[in-house]
């Protein structure tokens, strides 16, 4: 029987609280330090849901109709779109990320609701409405994400939505959206029109950005349900069935034909519909999608949402079991009178060693950050191998000198080179990671040279036997998220790879092919001198593209270190605090009479047995 995420979260939850509870009856109140970060991660955890498609879909209507209010601006243009993150709060609140250096903007909702592309001016618009259209351009254009707080409710507590720019030429858009927002997206729903077939553009973009990917879950949603005649529904559908079934990684399409706009009406919306089509939601088609989404998250995707919380749960109760409850046991089989002095002894020389190992972190951030000169020497060795490739590419031009030719060859080559681009930002970061893993692996054995020092204390030579380590908790999973940090998105915490630091290439062709000018001369020298100025303005864009983000190269590995090297202090800093705890705990126990001694031994051991059975239990809601 399939278990919903809601109860295996409920099962988790309950375990977790059960063998805190557990610990904290004999003394061991570090266990819940350990294992509270992890319970709300569990609890808190959410459902990153990305949604794509062209201009003139619908989207923002699809995505009013999905939440069942209307939420987002509908009037955007291309030019003007922004990414929009839609997530749970008790109140309404919308802030807007800037891309220049400014704090960014609180607005009303009625006032985001607002927002539109302004109307476009032309040669009979006066100077002041000219300026009013490119200050409202040059504004709208600032804003790289609306953060947008709604009451979701119940169904959609959990989700976070992100709805992105359509798929035209949105190339810087589209950058953050291929490296942050796909690849960590639970799901996709790919916005398509039921009046028209598939464009290139969504073609394009569902190979390279999302197939390309391995996304484990992508919901085509086919709108405009009400502008088709009663029969044409099953066709529509078969048609674009067909269309996607061509695209070779896609071997199963789960399709759901909707009218959005009604269903935003049948949700309370107040719309002005002329003439209504349907009269419940289930013939909107919107509540099959709605089922379908929901057995996703709750079945499917539940699963791996409670995965690895239980099993970072596992790994730190399995660690007390063999290593804090081990030491507890052989201390309280010791001889009592001679363990004041040594634990007190044992105290001072923590207190140094702690020092001492974080004195090693701290170096360890020393040497990764004077990397960043062989950092940025990798970046430049890479980028002259793409520029070379992408030089070749332009250079085999056969066209005739057409503005619109030339553009089109430039614009081809930007696709083209998409492979190389996503090679580079590859060997870059597995280059960073590799410099990072072999400095931290080098801090890890200098700790377990400190950790062997502790051992030879006199206390630890107690014939006990004790379990002292701290590189030991350093397992492989931890070791993997050294290497990881979240990408704030407007205080949105999305697990993004740390590397993934792409070199935008600016693919506005026609911007300044439209500004090369016209030459009276034969056809071969005109092609050839608006080859060679539209390739130097390429490459002046490039170039400039490249030392922007060669600064954020060296940005995100500032970034990176300190992150690293925090994460690993954390570990350090958290061992030494359950090493004092062991002592503590010890010197209580020694005030201790014989009998209290056997059945505080009784105590830890039935403890000891809880948390094994506990382990095994919630392995059970572990993918396997």
């Amino acid at each position: 029987m399939r278990q919903s995420f809601t109860d295996l979260k409920y099962k988790t939850s309950a375990i977790m609280d059960e063998s805190i509870q557990f610990m904290n009856s004999i003394g061991h109140t570090g266990y819940e330090r350990r294992i509270k970060p992890i319970y709300d991660q569990l609890n808190n955890g959410k459902f990153y849901l990305t949604i794509v498609g062209d201009f003139s879909r619908g989207k923002s209507t699809f995505i009013n109709a999905f939440i069942g209010k209307k939420v987002l601006p509908a009037k955007m243009r291309p030019t003007t779109a922004f990414i929009n993150r839609i997530y749970q709060a008790d109140q309404e609140a919308v802030h807007l990320d800037m891309n220049d250096t400014t704090e960014g903007l609180s607005l009303s909702f009625d006032e985001f609701k607002k927002m539109t592309a302004p109307m476009a001016v032309d040669e009979d618009s006066d100077e002041e409405e000219m300026d009013e259209y490119y200050d409202t351009l040059t504004r709208l254009k600032n804003i790289r994400r609306a953060n947008i707080a709604y009451p979701l409710g119940d169904r959609l507590r959990h989700v976070e939505i992100y709805d992105t720019p359509g798929m035209n030429d949105i190339y810087e858009e589209r950058e953050e959206i291929t490296k942050t927002f796909i690849p960590q997206a639970d799901a996709i729903i790919f916005v398509l029109s039921a009046t028209g077939n598939l464009t290139d553009s969504e073609v394009q973009f569902l190979n390279q950005e999302i197939l390309s990917q391995h996304i484990r879950k992508v919901f085509f949603v086919v709108n405009f349900k009400d502008r088709l005649k009663e029969d044409e529904d099953e066709r529509v559908m078969q048609s674009i069935r067909k269309e996607l079934l061509h695209i070779d990684q896609l071997t199963d399409v789960n399709m759901y034909l909707v009218s959005s706009l009604e269903a935003l009406r049948l949700k309370g919306e107040h719309l002005r519909i002329r003439k209504p089509t349907y009269d419940t939601l289930e013939e909107t088609g919107f509540a099959s999608f709605e089922r379908e989404l929901n057995d996703f998250f709750e079945y499917e995707q539940g699963l791996v949402k409670v995965d690895k919380p239980a099993r970072h749960y596992m790994e730190v109760t399995q660690s007390y079991i063999e290593k804090e409850l081990q030491n507890h046991l052989i201390t309280l089989e010791a001889e009592q009178g001679e363990l004041v002095q040594q634990i007190e002894e044992a105290e001072s020389h923590l207190q140094q060693v702690t020092q001492d190992m974080k004195q090693e972190v701290e170096n360890l951030r020393a040497r990764l950050l004077q990397q960043e000169r062989a950092i940025l020497r990798k970046t430049d060795q890479l980028y002259q191998s793409l520029q070379s490739t992408l030089e070749t590419k332009i250079d085999r031009y056969h066209g005739g000198p057409d503005d619109e030719d030339i553009k089109r060859h430039f614009e081809q080559v930007s696709r083209d080179i998409k492979p190389h681009q996503d090679q580079f930002s590859s060997e870059l970061s597995a280059y960073m990671e590799q410099m990072i893993k072999d400095e931290v692996e080098n801090t890890l054995q200098l700790l377990k040279t400190k950790e062997k020092h502790m051992e030879t204390h006199a206390l630890f030579q107690f014939d006990m036997n004790l379990d002292v380590s701290i590189s030991r908790n350093v397992d492989k999973e931890t070791f993997e998220e050294l290497f990881t940090t979240g990408l704030v998105a407007g205080g949105a915490l999305i697990g993004a790879t740390i590397f993934a630091t792409p070199i935008v290439i600016l693919a506005g062709i026609g911007a300044f092919i439209a500004k090369l000018p016209l030459f009276g001369m034969v056809d071969a020298y005109i092609k050839r001198k608006k080859l060679t100025n539209a390739k130097k303005e390429y490459f002046k864009q490039w170039d400039h593209a490249f030392r922007e983000q060669k600064h954020a190269v060296k940005l995100k590995w500032q970034e990176t270190v300190h992150s690293s090297v925090r994460k690993l202090d954390q570990i350090v800093q958290d061992n030494m605090m359950d090493l004092r705890e062991t002592l503590v705990i010890m010197k209580q126990d020694n005030k201790l009479n014989q009998q209290k001694i056997d059945e505080k031994k009784q105590a830890v051991q039935h403890v000891q047995q809880k948390l094994k059975e506990n382990v095994e239990k919630i392995e059970q809601y572990t993918i396997s």
